[in-house]
């Protein structure tokens, strides 16, 4: 079932559409609810000195690249989502900046999620 989209560049054929089937929409659930899980855990986990909405943006931007991922219907648009992943990890993964272990992680997670994709 098609969800839906625009014209990208109609002048080459691409466009911008979603499709969702048995297996997307199962991903879709469990992206939804595991990250429904994470926000609810983040809640009581962060400090008061964190900066919670800069967390949850990144959450949340996170979680959307993967849905992309999963309902995307075209190569093209699947591989700017598995970017958009790649560089949403590295700034959740690096979100404790100012620790020496949360910037390795989060470069870790940048060449694992980037060299993996090529």
């Amino acid at each position: 079932m098609l969800l839906g989209g625009a014209d990208w560049i109609p002048s080459i054929g691409l466009n911008a559409r979603f499709r969702l089937d048995g297996l997307a929409l199962m991903f879709a659930g469990l992206i939804t609810g595991i990250g429904l899980l994470i926000i609810l855990y983040a809640a009581r986990y962060l400090g008061e000195n964190d900066p919670a909405g800069k967390f949850y943006t990144l959450l949340m931007l996170f979680m959307a690249a993967m849905l992309g991922i999963v309902l995307s219907d075209n190569l093209l648009l699947l591989v700017v989502f598995w970017e958009l992943t790649s560089i949403s990890s590295f700034l959740l993964v690096g979100y404790w900046g100012h620790k020496a272990e949360a910037r390795a992680g989060a470069r870790m997670a940048l060449a694992v999620t980037g060299g993996a994709g090529w």
